[in-house]
């Protein structure tokens, strides 16, 4: 994954997405988006570390965690709360992870 040179999710800045996912209220968080919509600078933000990646039918999908959230699931064994699948022109992020299609 390497990072766009815009600095927003979804409309959102860095910092306005993080607080969607720190005060989400619901059972978890996705959005799909355009690649060049994205930003990752909240993964840095958030300390996330990378646990897990695979790629499968043309998505490669990408497992982090951070301490700074709450919700968490167990994805082969270890503790995720951010999701990210990639496909050539979309990117989904899910929190805790991605629920249904992508």
């Amino acid at each position: 994954i390497s990072e766009n040179s815009v600095t927003c999710v979804g409309g959102k800045s860095s910092g306005e997405f993080i607080n969607s996912l720190v005060f989400c209220e619901n059972d978890g968080y996705q959005i799909t988006l355009s690649k060049s919509q994205v930003s990752l600078d909240f993964l840095t933000e958030l300390k996330c570390k990378k646990v897990h990646s695979e790629s499968v039918n043309g998505i490669t999908n990408y497992y982090f965690y951070s301490d700074k959230l709450i919700k968490k699931q167990i994805i082969n064994g270890k503790m995720v709360n951010i999701h990210l699948a990639v496909t050539n022109n979309y990117l989904t992020i899910g929190y805790p992870i991605i629920y249904g299609s992508y």
